[in-house]
């Protein structure tokens, strides 16, 4: 029997049983910040509603480590064992930005990171022209490093930071300061 049919069974003898609709479930967590996911709302055939406890799969660490979106399984705990899904947003606890500049006709790049987060962080960066840490960043504050290439001219590259648990990337442009 398809969940089609066990539905179709339920709506017309246990209409109190049977889900009509689930309300929609829509998470945010930060990366590298294991979601909280909650209970489902959902709408019977004969019309009441009900909020219940879901039994949610298992999310892997991997899936919230980078800002992104995901999708987890669940199975409503009522007579009904209606599934449900939740929509996951990962968000980054930190804003990024990098550019290059010119400084005595050698490129520089230059990373600036801000701790949007509720902690203060330790923040990796890494670029192909180097590590450097940015130490003890305060919730809401920012901080920049200097990367130097000793090169005229630049390719388009990423720079790479890391905190918490959480990693993000963001671009650069290519840059000729010849």
């Amino acid at each position: 029997m398809t969940r089609a049919e066990y539905e179709a069974v339920l709506a017309a003898f246990a209409p109190d049983l049977a889900v009509a609709d689930a309300a929609p479930i829509a998470v945010t967590t930060r990366a590298g910040t294991a979601p909280v996911l909650p209970g489902a709302h959902l709408t019977k055939a004969d019309g009441s509603v009900q909020d219940v406890a879901v039994d949610w799969d298992a999310v892997d660490a991997a899936q919230y480590a980078r800002p992104g979106t995901f999708t987890v399984a669940g199975v409503a705990q009522d007579d009904s064992r209606a599934p449900v899904t939740a929509h996951v947003t990962v968000t980054a606890p930190l804003q990024l930005t990098a550019s290059v500049r010119c400084l005595a006709g050698k490129a520089t790049v230059v990373v600036t990171a801000a701790n949007l987060g509720s902690t203060t962080v330790d923040i990796a960066l890494s670029s192909g022209f180097g590590a450097k840490t940015l130490t003890a960043i305060a919730p809401g504050a920012a901080a920049s490093a200097a990367f130097t290439t000793r090169q005229a001219a630049v390719a388009a590259g990423t720079v790479t930071a890391a905190a918490g648990g959480a990693v993000l990337d963001t671009a650069y442009p290519a840059t000729d300061c010849g």
